[in-house]
């Protein structure tokens, strides 16, 4: 069954809020709620040595695939990418990531911001909505 537009606006601000510290947490946002966010967009993490821009992009599917595609642009005007796929769920506070090679990767979890100015925070990586 999916989700109606309004119930995914109002599932998407309900978590931002609780994000925001608006409501308590006891049972404001749902996992379904905060799934509705991390699958309505792509999400970027840039950063730079100077010599290269690496950029990674998450894409989260209903289905429970995460794609992620690693960018690295070199300053000689050399690009190197991968892509990666790995099953995903969540659990309070937490993204865990079910790797290919049976790996399990649980990254802390936090919510900020609203609209194209969410944050989504993985651990120590922060991804902002792709421009």
């Amino acid at each position: 069954m999916e989700a109606s537009p309004r119930r995914l606006a109002f599932g998407c601000m309900a978590v931002l809020a609780v994000a925001l510290g608006f409501f308590p947490v006891r049972g404001a946002a749902q996992e379904g709620d905060i799934a509705a966010v991390l699958v309505s967009t792509p999400w970027c993490h840039e950063s730079s040595t100077g010599i290269s821009l690496q950029t990674i992009k998450l894409r989260f599917q209903p289905n429970g695939v995460m794609h992620l595609r690693k960018d690295t642009d070199l300053a000689n005007g050399s690009n190197i990418g991968h892509n990666y796929s790995a099953r995903w769920e969540l659990s309070p506070g937490l993204l865990i990531i079910h790797e290919p090679n049976g790996g399990e990767s649980r990254l802390p979890m936090t919510l900020a911001g609203a609209g194209r100015n969410t944050r989504l925070t993985l651990g120590n990586v922060s991804y902002t909505v792709c421009r």
